[in-house]
C-alpha cells in the first residue's frame, strides 16, 4: 500500500510541476519580436492596447495609393488604428525579419486577402526603451 501511495504522490508531483513549467513567461516588451507582433495585432485585430509604446515619436508612415503617396505621423497612425476599433481583418498574415543589426531591423508584413495583398515594411530602431517602429511603408500588390 505504501508503494501505491508513493507512486500516486510522485505522479501528482510530476503533473503539478509540469503545469508550472508550461506557463508562458511574460513577453519581453523590449524585444524586436514583441514590437513586430504588437504592430501586427494592431493592424489585423484592432488590438491597440499599449501600441504607443512601440511607435517612435519621430514615426513616419507612408502609404502608396496608385501614384500618390500619403505621409502620416505617430499621432495620425494611433488615431486611425484606434478609430478602426476591434475589427479583425479577413486575411492571412505573415511577417518576417528581412534584416537585423545591432541598432536597426527591417520587418516585412504581408496581409493576403482574396484578391490582393497589402505589404508593409517596418523599420525598427533599438532604443533604450526597446525596439520602436520609426518608419512604416505600405503598398498593395
Amino acid at each position: 500500500m505504501k508503494t501505491l501511495s508513493a507512486i500516486a504522490a510522485a505522479v501528482l508531483m510530476t503533473i503539478s510541476l509540469s503545469s508550472f513549467a508550461a506557463e508562458k513567461a511574460p513577453a519581453n516588451r523590449t524585444s524586436l519580436d514583441f514590437s513586430a507582433r504588437k504592430f501586427v495585432d494592431a493592424v489585423t485585430q484592432g488590438d491597440t492596447e499599449n501600441l504607443e509604446e512601440i511607435l517612435d515619436n519621430s514615426l513616419v508612415s507612408r502609404f502608396a495609393r496608385g501614384t500618390e503617396i500619403k505621409s502620416y505621423g505617430k499621432r495620425d497612425v494611433l488615431k486611425a488604428l484606434k478609430d478602426a476599433g476591434k475589427v479583425e481583418q479577413n486575411c492571412s498574415t505573415d511577417y518576417e525579419v528581412l534584416e537585423t543589426g545591432a541598432a536597426q531591423s527591417i520587418v516585412l508584413l504581408s496581409m493576403k486577402y482574396d484578391t490582393f495583398t497589402k505589404m508593409t515594411r517596418l523599420t525598427l530602431n533599438d532604443t533604450p526603451e526597446g525596439w520602436k517602429i520609426s518608419r512604416i511603408a505600405s503598398w498593395y500588390k
